[in-house]
């Protein structure tokens, strides 16, 4: 009988195929390289799994601006007890835009040309209505604006310095006036504001914490 050579597979993972002289390609011979193959299959090695890589964050605690750095004054926050802080009032930009609309699409050339400063105007009012407020304290009327989430004064003016007050028009008030004699080294000066509060809260204020009543004008409930 003819010599048969008989392929084989070694269990190394990179081992080349070798032949294995038989006597004969017997029956038994066949059996044997089959059981073996079958063997070497099993114990093909498997690639080893690499696991995914992990994003790590580095915890950030809280930072946060205090509106007094940030604005550059002291921080009013909300009106503390024994303060008022004046609700804001859109009465004179609601007017001013209004008659700048009619006057724009009603008045001709001349309506137009009016209707500009009337809007813008009563655009600059409804801004400062949102982002003024006056806050009167028990010793002084202070300016505060909005800041990140909540007010920063900007000045005041003590109630001692006060010489007078008016308010024009009681019925609808549209402007407010005060004179005091503190600033400018002792000079003093007037100061002019659009109403653009709550009116019955500024009037009350200005008549029970500036010093000053005036019987002429009427004092609101609180």
């Amino acid at each position: 009988m003819a010599p048969c050579f008989v392929p084989t597979f070694a269990l190394g993972a990179a081992s080349p195929l070798h032949l294995r002289r038989a006597s004969a390609c017997s029956p038994a011979a066949i059996r044997s390289f089959l059981d073996t193959s079958r063997v070497a299959i099993s114990r093909r090695p498997t690639p080893a799994r690499v696991a995914a890589p992990q994003m790590m964050v580095a915890p950030t605690g809280p930072t946060s601006t205090p509106p007094a750095a940030a604005a550059g004054g002291d921080d009013a926050g909300e009106p503390e007890d024994g303060e008022v802080m004046l609700a804001p009032n859109l009465a004179i930009p609601a007017v001013l835009l209004t008659t700048a609309g009619l006057s724009a699409t009603a008045g001709g050339g001349g309506g137009a040309v009016a209707a500009v400063p009337l809007g813008l105007l009563g655009a600059f009012l409804a801004f400062q209505t949102y982002y003024i407020r006056f806050v009167f304290t028990e010793t002084e009327l202070r300016v505060a604006k909005r800041s990140g989430g909540g007010w920063s004064t900007e000045r005041g003016w003590a109630y001692s310095g006060w010489v007078n007050w008016e308010l024009w028009w009681p019925a609808f008030p549209v402007l407010c006036y005060f004179r005091e004699k503190d600033s400018y080294e002792g000079a003093g000066s007037p100061h002019f504001f659009p109403v653009i509060f709550n009116a019955n809260q500024l009037l009350r204020a200005l008549q029970t914490r500036t010093g000053i009543t005036k019987d002429d004008y009427p004092t609101p409930p609180p």
